[in-house]
């Protein structure tokens, strides 16, 4: 077995528990999420933190089991472009680390398994 075939594994893994303790610390405070939405502009800013919320912590878990990566990383995909189009566009570091999170998600849809100890691809 090569080290190759690890890398996948590590890619998910650091991305599904960066997303899982995102979508966690939202859910601690759900009206501070609301409040960054009404500050761009979202309508209906609860109804989307909530949608937020429940996207990155399940699609974080997902990550982190390895269960339909393919499929889990959709609307962390949307997440992270909307962030980048309205949030972190005027924040050259952030803007940065989003661009790399967002190249990772990409490169998990598209090779569209999980890696190493997933739970099914």
């Amino acid at each position: 077995m090569s080290k190759e075939e690890y890398a996948p594994t590590v890619l998910r893994l650091g991305l599904g528990i960066l997303f899982l303790i995102t979508g966690i610390g939202k859910f601690m405070n759900p009206s501070g999420v609301s409040g960054m939405l009404t500050g761009i502009g979202f309508p209906f800013p609860m109804f989307w933190a909530w949608i937020l919320i429940i996207f990155e912590t399940l699609g974080g878990l997902a990550l982190v089991l390895g269960y339909k990566v393919k499929w889990a990383v959709i609307p962390l995909i949307i997440i992270i472009i909307v962030a980048i189009a309205t949030v972190t566009r005027n924040n050259t570091i952030q803007l940065g680390k989003d661009i790399a999170i967002l190249g990772g998600l990409i490169a998990i849809f598209l090779r569209g398994k999980g890696g190493k100890f997933s739970l099914k691809n």
